[in-house]
C-alpha cells in the first residue's frame, strides 16, 4: 500500500542503515528512554526537497539531492550541527587546507 513505509526505497535504506549501525556498535537505538539517539533534520527551505510528500522526502534526499540539505545533527541526543554548521567548521577547514598545502609542497 502507498502508506507502508517500505514503499519508499530511500526510507527503507535509511531505516536498515540505522538498525545495522545500532547492531554494529552493540547499542539499542530508537526514540525510547535509555536508547542512544542520533538523528538529523533536513532544511525545510531546501528547494531539492520542496516537492517531496509524505515519506517520499527520503527518496528525494537519498537519490536526488545535489547538496546535503541537512539542517541539524544530533549525536547521543546532543546537537552538534546547527543550521548546517558545525561549531568547529572554520577551524576544521583551516586545518584541512593547511594539511593539503603541506602534501602539495612535498610532492
Amino acid at each position: 500500500s502507498s502508506d507502508h513505509i517500505y514503499d519508499s526505497l530511500g526510507q527503507s535504506l535509511m531505516l536498515t542503515a540505522a538498525r545495522g549501525g545500532g547492531r554494529a556498535v552493540a547499542r539499542e537505538t530508537g526514540f525510547k528512554l535509555g536508547c542512544w539517539a542520533d538523528w538529523f533534520t533536513l532544511d525545510p527551505k531546501d528547494v531539492g526537497l520542496y516537492a517531496a510528500h509524505d515519506h517520499r522526502w527520503s527518496d528525494q534526499w537519498v537519490f536526488a539531492q545535489r547538496r546535503m540539505g541537512v539542517n541539524d545533527v544530533y549525536i547521543g541526543g546532543s546537537r552538534v550541527i546547527y543550521e548546517g554548521r558545525h561549531p568547529l567548521e572554520e577551524e576544521i577547514n583551516r586545518d584541512y587546507r593547511a594539511a593539503i598545502t603541506r602534501l602539495h609542497e612535498r610532492s
